[in-house]
């Protein structure tokens, strides 16, 4: 195994905001971003700047931050209460929430888990809910459109009340152009 070199370990104790890492991304001026169960941080090396929900400001509406993609100034995170829009140069905050189309939830004002935020080569975004398939951004509208697979891609668990389109991971088939593996 290589062994690491100049690295240092980043914890709780050094004001992460949560004890669960979900991901991270590097901006193009060198922040590390991260996502946590207790919100979005901006680290710059030294210092780390939170971001967290709050009702009395334009803030991301979810704390558990699930993945990141990072797209020239624009930072996107799938989040407990959807996907959030950054832009980075001017700190603007926009919020995307979804409510559960399961019918299971539908009485409980059950809003979506995002679980996968991704751009694809052609520029595309895409999400992944937590029990509504997938979401893909209109740039034009400004607004994310459901996306749904054919029934018969569809199987349900063993328990009616869920269905197997939650999406947890998304991948772009490097070879075949539109192809993507979901998980």
């Amino acid at each position: 195994a290589q062994e690491l070199t100049n690295s240092r370990l980043i914890s709780f104790d050094d004001e992460l905001p949560g004890s669960w890492v979900y991901c991270m991304a590097e901006d193009s001026l060198g922040f590390l971003w991260i996502g946590t169960n207790g919100g979005l941080v901006r680290y710059d090396g030294s210092r780390m700047k939170i971001y967290r929900h709050s009702p009395e400001s334009e803030s991301i509406s979810g704390n558990s931050i699930r993945d990141i993609v990072i797209v020239g100034d624009t930072l996107w995170c799938a989040h407990n209460n959807g996907i959030s829009r950054m832009n980075l140069a001017t700190g603007t905050i926009r919020n995307f929430t979804f409510e559960t189309r399961n019918p299971y939830f539908r009485d409980r004002n059950k809003v979506e888990t995002a679980y996968v935020i991704v751009q694809l080569r052609n520029g595309s975004i895409w999400g992944g809910l937590e029990y509504d398939g997938m979401v893909c951004w209109d740039a034009a509208r400004d607004t994310f459109l459901r996306v749904r697979p054919p029934s018969e891609m569809v199987k349900p668990y063993y328990d009616t009340r869920w269905s197997a389109d939650q999406i947890n991971s998304v991948v772009e088939d490097r070879t075949k152009d539109g192809v993507l593996w979901i998980g």
